[in-house]
């Protein structure tokens, strides 16, 4: 991850607030890393004495890096599919504008963001693989263990939601009154 912090500062001081709350908006976790970098900065200027991190986790292999980018990616896109839901689930019962037809399209549409999601879990399952195949230190496997955790709550945290909301939704759709709104 270090090898985006020249984009980063790049990103952070060169756009319009409001392209960086785009990028955050469209990007669920660009503001969580940007913060978690910040917080890591302000915490070495204030205790320069070392970088426990630095000093123990080395550089990743090329091809479980190109993994790592891949499949950081790949969540980024699944996180943002999986808000788009929530939020398009979210407004059709809140709004009462929820029939048969409108339920549909979302389900049609959670279907394609559960095969990313699919797609995601092999490639974390890949990763797996080329981390056992490469000599990749244990503190760097440790800290991918717990980003890619920690990414994977957050799809699994937004699946849910969706999923309530869809079986809310699909309770008032089935109810009679929300079928003749459009």
């Amino acid at each position: 991850m270090l090898a985006y912090l020249p984009s980063l500062n790049q990103i952070w001081t060169t756009v319009s607030d409001e392209a960086l709350a785009n990028l955050c908006s469209e990007f669920p976790g660009f503001h969580r890393y940007a913060q978690v970098m910040e917080d890591a900065f302000e915490e070495q200027r204030r205790n320069p004495v070392a970088n426990p991190v630095a000093s123990v986790i080395e550089p990743l292999p090329d091809r479980v890096n190109a993994v790592v980018t891949r499949l950081m990616g790949e969540a980024a896109t699944l996180e943002r599919e999986l808000q788009n839901l929530v939020d398009a689930a979210q407004r059709l019962v809140t709004l009462g504008h929820l029939n048969q037809t409108a339920l549909q399209a979302e389900m049609a549409r959670a279907r394609g963001v559960e095969a990313l999601h699919a797609k995601w879990v092999a490639g974390l399952a890949g990763l797996a693989k080329e981390i056992e195949g490469a000599d990749v230190a244990p503190a760097s496997t440790q800290v991918l263990a717990r980003a890619f955790r920690e990414i994977n709550e957050r799809i699994g945290n937004l699946n849910e939601r969706f999923l309530v909301l869809a079986l809310a939704g699909q309770a008032e759709a089935n109810s009679g009154p929300g079928d003749a709104v459009h």
